[in-house]
């Protein structure tokens, strides 16, 4: 991270950071408005000064192998400090707005290490490139499309710039403390030792300390050490007085060999004359030549207004420049608003595709290996759809027609078999009847015979000895009679346990057919509504079918409910 001098001693205890990062103590933060943009933007940055000409970017933004430098140069910056994302250089090529700003916030943070993108990034990226002095315009709209072609090359020049400003002040920060702070002859300097006395003292406050006894006894010590260290070394001090004695006598030796040196070096100065007095030609030549020049420059044919009218020219074209660009400008918003429809477009189409794949396979419709696709593909793909989608919908609206005939012909053979088997339905009831016709006349026979039989007994009594031959005949016939009956009753069972076995499989045919009728209903139902539905969303052309289907399910609703209502009765 950047930082000037010894601002790592002041992170411990309640160290505070203003706006920005920027510390509370003596002035001395990272980089920011009071360091580098304070002075730069005031002299640099495009907007601060009014009445200022707009400066140009002389750098080939537009040339891809300098884009591909620039990429280079931030690909190298991100993965040597340790950048957290995924990020290769073709990515940097054309970012995304949210890769973008992750990379802006990384690199700031090496400069303010609690920097935040704000949410309105569009005014505060630019806003904080002036601060920091980046002496070109970055537009609130290219912050709307940063990955654009139009916009990106320019964003990606701001962001190296970021970069060398990043890695400037990481090569400065281990040579600052000696460029704030020089060390006299004799070491560290008088302003860093009391630089590090208030530094030390602010700690201690910070922490809660309010006696500095030893903070201002190691500061005495400290100057005591540098000035007074001496006093304990006098013999050293007068050899060093000897030997500076034994310097002076060598130092006048020395001049009276340079004095002599001089006077050899003037005899050599005559040989150089000849070369200087060349040297004057030449100047005369090249005299005689800007002569010959200005007379040409005073006989040209542009006088003093013909240049200002190119200038007033100039200006014009500078002006009609600048009215372009915000156009291009304005151009580009409306470009990125555009764009921005085309895919809300693109994402309720996808939405539409899906919601009609899905009802596809529920309708077995899709794959083209589904049951009732008949080879052709239902499936709707937004990437695939062309001029010949409206004869693929032609197609798929036959193919419908059929399977709502084939599914109408299954109602029909169904209802067939329905009525086939109510017919046996009926049979089996009359023969029950008939069964219950006979049962009711031999009951009616039994109780004439039971009736007889009291009689003759009556008889019998009163004449018992006389009929007693009549009467075994009588029992006979009558114990006939009993195993007739009991021959009956068995029989009567036997068709009885049929009849309930006829019944209950005639019920659960009855029920079978019913729960079929109206699964094949409902499917119906479902396939003429939901393909009707969509079909009238995607295209107007098939609102005549969607009608003939609902009339057809009325018309079939009506039946079931006929057949209901006959099955209820």
């Amino acid at each position: 991270m950047v930082r000037f001098p010894s601002t790592d001693r002041l992170s411990s205890g309640r160290f505070s950071t203003g706006q920005n990062g920027r510390a509370s103590l003596l002035g001395r933060t990272s980089i920011g408005k009071s360091s580098i943009g304070g002075n730069m933007s005031k002299r640099m940055s495009h907007g601060f000064d009014r009445g200022r000409t707009e400066l140009r970017d002389s750098r080939p933004l537009s040339s891809r192998a300098f884009q591909q430098r620039c990429v280079k140069i931030l690909y190298e910056f991100l993965t040597s400090h340790g950048y957290s994302s995924n990020i290769t250089p073709k990515t940097l090529l054309s970012p995304t707005t949210k890769d973008f700003l992750k990379v802006f916030e990384f690199i700031v943070k090496h400069i303010e290490y609690k920097y935040k993108v704000p949410d309105k990034y569009e005014e505060e990226i630019p806003k904080y490139l002036r601060l920091l002095g980046y002496p070109f315009t970055i537009s609130r709209s290219s912050m709307f499309a940063v990955g654009s072609p139009h916009t990106w090359p320019a964003v990606l020049a701001a962001l190296v710039w970021l970069v060398d400003l990043v890695n400037t002040g990481l090569t400065m920060n281990e040579e600052i403390d000696k460029l704030i702070f020089p060390e006299d002859f004799d070491g560290a300097s008088d302003s860093k030792l009391v630089f590090k006395y208030l530094v030390d003292a602010y700690k201690s406050y910070m922490s809660g300390s309010d006696s500095f006894e030893d903070l201002d006894n190691n500061f005495h010590e400290a100057f005591r050490h540098k000035y007074f260290e001496y006093e304990e070394h006098a013999d050293s001090l007068q050899e060093l007085q000897e030997t500076a004695a034994m310097q002076e006598k060598d130092l006048v030796q020395m001049s009276n060999y340079l004095a002599e040196l001089g006077i050899f070096e003037s005899k050599l100065d005559l040989g150089e004359i000849n070369e200087i007095k060349v040297f004057e030609a030449e100047l005369e030549n090249q005299l005689a030549q800007l002569k010959t020049l200005q007379t040409v420059f005073d006989n040209q044919e542009y006088t003093p207004t013909d240049v200002e009218r190119f200038r007033m020219e100039e200006q014009q074209h500078q002006s009609q420049i600048d009215t372009s660009e915000k156009d291009i400008a304005q151009l580009d918003e409306e470009l990125w608003n555009d764009e921005m429809s085309i895919g809300k477009h693109q994402d309720k189409l996808n939405e539409n595709c899906g919601q009609h794949n899905k009802l596809c396979r529920i309708l077995e419709l899709i794959p083209v290996s589904a049951k009732n696709s008949s080879g052709l593909d239902f499936e709707l793909k937004p990437s695939l759809l062309d001029g010949s989608t409206q004869d693929q919908f032609q197609k798929h609206k036959l193919q419908l027609l059929e399977v709502k005939n084939k599914i109408a012909d299954e109602v029909h053979v169904a209802n067939a078999e329905k009525r086939k088997l109510e017919n046996v339905l009926e049979q089996e009831l009359e023969q029950v009847e008939e069964m219950s016709n006979k049962v009711k006349a031999l009951g009616t026979n039994l109780k004439r015979m039971e009736e007889t039989f009291k009689s003759e007994k009556n008889l019998y009594e009163q004449s018992i000895g006389s009929k007693q031959a009549l009467y075994d005949q009588e029992y006979e016939e009558l114990n006939e009679c009993h195993k007739t009956v009991q021959q009956l009753e068995h029989d009567i069972d036997l068709r009885k346990v049929e009849l309930t076995k006829v019944q209950e499989w005639a019920a659960k045919e009855i029920e079978k057919n019913d729960k079929k009728v109206e699964e094949y209903v409902e499917f119906l139902r479902k396939v003429v509504k939901r393909v009707a539905e969509h079909k009238a969303r995607i295209t107007t052309c098939l609102k005549a079918a969607s009608d003939e289907s609902s009339v057809k399910k009325k018309k079939l609703a009506e039946s079931a409910r006929q057949l209901a209502e006959t099955e209820a009765l």
